[in-house]
């Protein structure tokens, strides 16, 4: 099979209709809440951006992203904050996980089920509707490190209003 026959088949499969405009997994055009699927995505959020906030897989409206996996990689210890938080970005966050700072430091890899990684409702379960998953600081702003590598295996499951 060729690329664009194999990109045929899975859209097929899927029950997505190709178009030129896009591909998978963000084409608007695929069946949301397939269980097919599936999006992995690796950000590197700088230690300014921890501390203001950093939108790391962008919201769609009238679905929500359900986080299926995630591993951190942490370049530089991280001192000064209590903790980072993956979470949504409601008025009302749904957290997905909290890494405590005592687990951040240079060259340490956290994933759930690491020590220093509490798992929170959002871990698996659905975010807010028709919103982002951030990364943010809680607690005092970070200081010393330089960033976190974040990778993000997630899926769009579409919610009625």
């Amino acid at each position: 099979m060729t690329g664009k026959n194999l990109e045929q088949f899975f859209n097929y499969i899927v029950g997505a209709f190709q178009t030129d405009r896009g591909k998978w997994p963000r084409d608007p055009n695929l069946v949301l809440g397939s269980p097919l699927v599936l999006a992995t995505d690796c950000v590197t959020v700088t230690l300014a951006e921890v501390n203001a906030g950093k939108e790391i897989i962008p919201a769609r409206a009238g679905n929500q992203i359900q986080v299926i996996d995630f591993t951190v990689k942490s370049t530089g210890a991280f001192a000064a904050l209590t903790s980072i938080l993956i979470q949504d970005t409601a008025d009302t966050p749904v957290v997905v996980a909290t890494l405590a700072q005592a687990q951040l430091t240079d060259g340490a890899i956290l994933f759930p089920g690491e020590t220093g990684v509490t798992l929170g409702a959002g871990f698996y379960g659905a975010l807010t509707r028709g919103k982002a998953l951030k990364v943010i600081k809680d607690g005092s702003a970070g200081t010393t490190a330089t960033n976190i590598i974040i990778q993000v295996t997630y899926k769009y499951t579409h919610t009625a209003p």
